[in-house]
């Protein structure tokens, strides 16, 4: 299982958000989930069943209540086939007291994806670089993601 791209929905409002998380939620709530396209490189089919968000993200949450993903405790992907994970604990929505928030001159820093997977506990883990500018409110914020 390898891990292809992160992003936010104000960064990817073309992704399947609205189908994901119903067209009534606020762009809010959309504003502080992100996404995270998985491509499983393998043999056989493998199960996702944890989705983490640790480091300098405003809201990181080590142990998310259930799966990390939106309501489903595990998404299953064919070998060859790619699957974007939503999540579902708002690691980009309101700071948190270990979060890192915005600021208008900007706050850079790294974060970490962690998929876990069913077969073997495997832990695959993705760091990047994240900027954090033009406002003191999340809602508001420019998040610019780039690999690290």
């Amino acid at each position: 299982m390898q891990i292809q791209d992160v992003g936010l929905y104000r960064n990817n409002p073309d992704k399947s958000w609205d189908e994901v998380y119903g067209e009534s939620e606020t762009d809010r709530i959309k504003n502080g989930e992100a996404f995270v396209t998985v491509e499983n490189t393998g043999s056989g089919p493998e199960a996702i069943t944890e989705l983490i968000f640790s480091g300098d993200v405003p809201n990181p949450i080590e142990n998310p209540r259930g799966s990390g993903m939106h309501e489903t405790d595990r998404v299953v992907v064919s070998p060859g086939e790619t699957a974007d994970l939503f999540s579902n604990s708002f690691p980009f929505g309101s700071e948190s007291e270990d979060g890192m928030g915005c600021s208008p001159d900007g706050n850079s820093g790294q974060f970490t994806v962690i998929v876990e997977t069913r077969v073997g506990g495997n832990r695959v883990t993705s760091t990047y670089n994240v900027q954090y500018s033009g406002s003191d409110e999340m809602t508001d914020c420019e998040v610019t993601i780039t690999e690290a």
